[in-house]
């Protein structure tokens, strides 16, 4: 068996080898150019998404706000922001999109406004962050109530919708490449995306 060093039983040693669960004061010490969440205790870092994939996430973040945000004379019903801090039990995570329907929509024009869990979100999928997305964070959402994930990918053309029934979520593949889509819960508006194809060819 190896010992301790000088000083210390096992015991210490072990505890001292224990990493100590990651704070908020671990996401704030992170650079500009890094997202940092919490799940499970631990720190995930992933970089900002790329010029295209952030081209790609702002073109529906735009085409949902215009229809659903009551403020820029859309259908109404509502608020929908990209990358803001969720809180979910214990864990800290970061979508790419979300969104709240009105009567729940946090104030965010008060200085330090409570977040209550969203009514949907979206994720870019990438390289750097499809398993992140898979494997620890759609769990999350599951667990959390939430009823509507989308999950985007901008090589496939592919949207991929999450929806929460009888407490498990049901996915259904659905291509953006062909016709237009009216997609939950935003179906109100018929999905056209064949102008943001265009810009990225």
């Amino acid at each position: 068996m190896a010992s301790a060093p000088d000083g210390l039983t096992c015991d210490d040693e072990g505890d001292r080898m224990k990493k100590k669960p990651a704070t908020t004061a671990d996401l704030d010490a992170l650079p500009e150019t890094q997202v940092g969440e919490i799940i499970n205790g631990e720190l995930h870092v992933s970089p900002l998404l790329k010029p295209l994939d952030s081209f790609f996430a702002s073109y529906f973040l735009v085409e949902l706000i215009q229809f659903f945000d009551k403020r820029m004379r859309g259908a109404g019903g509502w608020l929908i922001v990209r990358k803001a801090e969720v809180g979910l039990g214990g864990d800290i995570l970061v979508p790419d999109l979300l969104g709240w329907r009105r009567e729940r929509a946090p104030r965010i024009s008060e200085p330090d406004p409570i977040i209550p869990t969203p009514d949907w979100v979206g994720e870019v999928l990438t390289p750097e962050t499809e398993l992140l997305d898979r494997e620890l964070k759609l769990p999350l959402y599951e667990r959390a109530g939430i009823p509507h994930v989308w999950f985007i990918e901008r090589e496939s053309r592919l949207l991929e919708l999450f929806l929460l029934k009888a407490g498990r979520y049901e996915r259904r593949a659905i291509s953006l490449d062909a016709e237009p889509v009216r997609i939950e819960p935003f179906e109100a508006l018929t999905l056209d995306c064949s102008y943001l194809w265009e810009q990225l060819d």
